[in-house]
């Protein structure tokens, strides 16, 4: 999962949704350059397929381009683009018939880790990486746009179409199995 942090100023991504809506393509150029990489990041957990993430990518940036007129502004401009981003990959998967992962019914482990601190403690990006790997794309949002869009549970809600209880069960069980996957690793590192 290529979670970084993005850049986030609503003030300058309101002004230049503003330019664009009015078509000015230098805003709309600028606009691309803050926010293409984020997008492609965040489509990649979504579209494994490296080509056909690409294409969602660039198919989200032209969404934002004919869209700005209608950006309303009841959202961050980020949550607006990653909603749209969500439903093109969406749409993308649905079209090629990629499975679904239904959450599992485990019941809740109390306590436990928070991801951040997972991070921390994991000195190893490529160990981080496969566990990230092993999680369903819907975990992956939510932790991607959790942690690395620092998107509240309900922003979340909105960019997946799902209710803010669905959000908070797909960051639990996230949670847990990155914590899951890591341990294991852990474990077979000192059994090596």
């Amino acid at each position: 999962m290529g979670v970084r942090r993005a850049v986030v100023n609503e003030d300058l991504d309101r002004a230049l949704i503003d330019r664009i809506a009015a078509g000015d393509e230098a805003a709309f150029s600028a606009f691309y350059e803050r926010h293409a990489r984020a997008v492609l990041a965040f489509v990649r957990d979504l579209v494994p397929e490296p080509a056909a993430a690409e294409e969602v990518a660039g198919d989200v940036m032209v969404a934002v381009w004919r869209g700005a007129r209608r950006f309303g502004g009841r959202s961050r401009v980020s949550t607006w683009m990653l909603g749209i981003a969500h439903n093109k990959a969406i749409d993308l998967r649905r079209r090629r018939r990629l499975a679904e992962f239904p959450l599992d019914d485990a019941a809740p482990i109390p306590g436990g880790d928070d991801p951040a601190a997972i991070i921390v403690r994991s000195t190893d990006r490529a160990t981080l990486d496969a566990a990230v790997a092993t999680l369903s794309p819907e975990h992956r949002e939510v932790l991607q746009l959790m942690y690395g869009f620092d998107c509240t549970q309900a922003e979340i809600a909105q960019i997946a179409g799902i209710p803010v209880a669905t959000v908070k069960t797909r960051v639990f069980y996230a949670k847990r199995r990155l914590r899951d996957a890591l341990d294991a690793h852990q474990n077979a590192e000192h059994i090596a």
